[in-house]
């Protein structure tokens, strides 16, 4: 047995890197709403008065959530699925390889996952083979920047040489190129040959999905939101100072004056529906009642500035921000962008997380080869993979965007300023221009063996209609046109 804490030497990284993880889980929780304890702590700090900090702070809440709003609304990438396919391997291979996208949950998880590595930074992405009901399945163990620690290769820094990461249950996992390696959390090793065990390959098989880039000294995005990170808590801030306002001039002030002999006593002042008796001459008693209530988009509108300041630097207009304030709302945070801004964030993320994606997939096929999964002899060779893999976005661009867009390029096509190819760049940035070429010609491959396929069968292709043979269509044509004539005998 190892002695306790050796995994601490051989990672010294882990203890280093403590600060790190700790800024991502922080961003991780804004994320999914678990920040109450950290609001708080900036109401006992701004509000001198005890007892009005700790009546403040029971109004804390995360409604509103801000970052998780912002991840949510620009992580899109997955939004309308993906598709990923082996081509050119054989027909047996191609569907071993769709039976293993759907088995990894990946097609599931693929947009939490992408406002994840949006949010906390990028998320690293292990494939492994475990045996389940039904037998071994292909799974994915998804590790954000707040579990782990990755060794990078100097040349490439996405290349991933080893990772440590920590489970749900405490342990923490080392992959390598050797194998899996289990400790506990105060480092001991559970080496005890019913735990570490070789993959059978000759690299680290994993990957890292990003949806933002990054800097040259901050690979793991630990920069990143930190303004979107102090709005967040301000704007938890400004709505449980302002509902706790509201709660102490919710009730109207009433103001007695009349001498202190005249007033009946044991009578409740301000009751909203006894009277007030005074045994008094008319004039002698004023009574008046002031209306206290506080407006909430005093603090409606400073929280909406808070917003709009703080999702700027992504490229969503302050107008995508909207709340509505009245008096029977306190105010709901939604953020509504265009297709156009959807569609600007999409190409921002697709290349990145594409070349995640494909290097996912070739490890995952990799690690499937090396085990006793079904599909392990139908899969080719690596290098056969990384050729024939293809990872396609869909666009987003709107359907009335897109028809503007081919009209422009139908009037531009002629004159030689623009090529089907380069029209198909400028929809997905991601792809290269062989893979372009090759989509383009695919697709018109696909076209022409559906015409020729029409054709030979003597049938015509009516979109409103189906598929009709040709006598169906031209006697619908002969009719309307013998009716027509008809109709125009018959007028007066």
């Amino acid at each position: 047995m190892t002695p306790k804490g050796e995994l601490f030497r051989l990672w010294p990284e882990w203890k280093i890197g403590e600060k790190r993880r700790s800024a991502a889980a922080f961003k991780r929780q804004l994320y999914v709403g678990d920040y109450k304890v950290a609001v708080r702590k900036m109401v006992k700090d701004r509000i001198a008065d005890a007892e009005t900090s700790a009546e403040v702070a029971k109004f804390v809440n995360t409604a509103h959530g801000l970052l998780g709003c912002v991840a949510d609304a620009v992580a899109v990438v997955y939004q309308r699925g993906v598709r990923r396919e082996l081509r050119g391997v054989g027909e047996g291979a191609a569907r071993a390889f769709a039976d293993l996208v759907g088995e990894s949950g990946l097609p599931v998880q693929g947009t939490s996952i992408n406002a994840l590595a949006w949010a906390t930074g990028p998320v690293v992405v292990v494939p492994y083979v475990d045996s389940v009901r039904g037998g071994p399945r292909l799974c994915l163990a998804t590790v954000t920047q707040d579990r782990c620690e990755v060794r990078r290769h100097r040349a490439a820094p996405d290349v991933v040489e080893a990772v440590l990461f920590e489970r749900e249950d405490g342990v923490l996992v080392e992959l390598d190129a050797w194998g899996w390696r289990y400790w506990t959390a105060q480092g001991e090793h559970l080496g005890d040959g019913m735990h570490d065990a070789p993959h059978g390959l000759t690299y680290c098989p994993a990957a890292v999905l990003r949806a933002r880039p990054w800097l040259a000294y901050d690979w793991s995005g630990t920069t990143d939101h930190v303004g979107l990170a102090d709005a967040a808590l301000e704007v938890a801030y400004l709505s449980a100072l302002g509902r706790w306002t509201r709660t102490q001039t919710s009730a109207p002030l009433t103001e007695i004056t009349a001498p202190d002999d005249k007033y009946a006593k044991g009578q409740p002042i301000g009751h909203p529906s006894r009277p007030l008796v005074f045994d008094a001459a008319p004039g002698e008693v004023r009574v008046a009642v002031h209306d206290r209530t506080t407006d909430p988009r005093h603090y409606l509108g400073e929280i909406q500035a808070l917003a709009s300041a703080a999702v700027a630097r992504y490229g969503i207009p302050p107008s995508a921000v909207s709340f509505v304030n009245d008096n029977s709302n306190w105010g709901t945070l939604s953020i509504a962008m265009t297709p156009g801004a959807l569609a600007l964030q999409r190409d921002a993320q697709a290349p990145l997380l594409r070349t995640g994606e494909r290097a996912l997939w070739i490890a995952a096929c990799d690690v499937v080869r090396a085990s006793a999964h079904r599909h392990a002899r139908a899969l080719p060779p690596a290098d056969e993979i990384e050729a024939a893999l293809r990872v396609a976005f869909p666009d987003l661009g709107e359907p009335a965007d897109q028809i503007k867009r081919m009209q422009a390029f139908e009037a531009r096509l002629p004159h030689g300023l623009a090529s089907a190819v380069d029209e198909l760049l400028r929809e997905r940035p991601e792809l290269t221009r062989a893979e372009a070429e090759e989509e383009i010609a695919a697709n018109l491959s696909e076209y022409t063996t559906r015409i020729a396929e029409l054709a030979a069968r003597n049938v015509a292709a009516d979109p409103a209609r189906g598929v009709q043979s040709i006598a169906q269509f031209q006697g619908r044509e002969g009719g309307q046109q013998s009716g027509a004539v008809r109709r125009e005998e018959t007028q007066p």
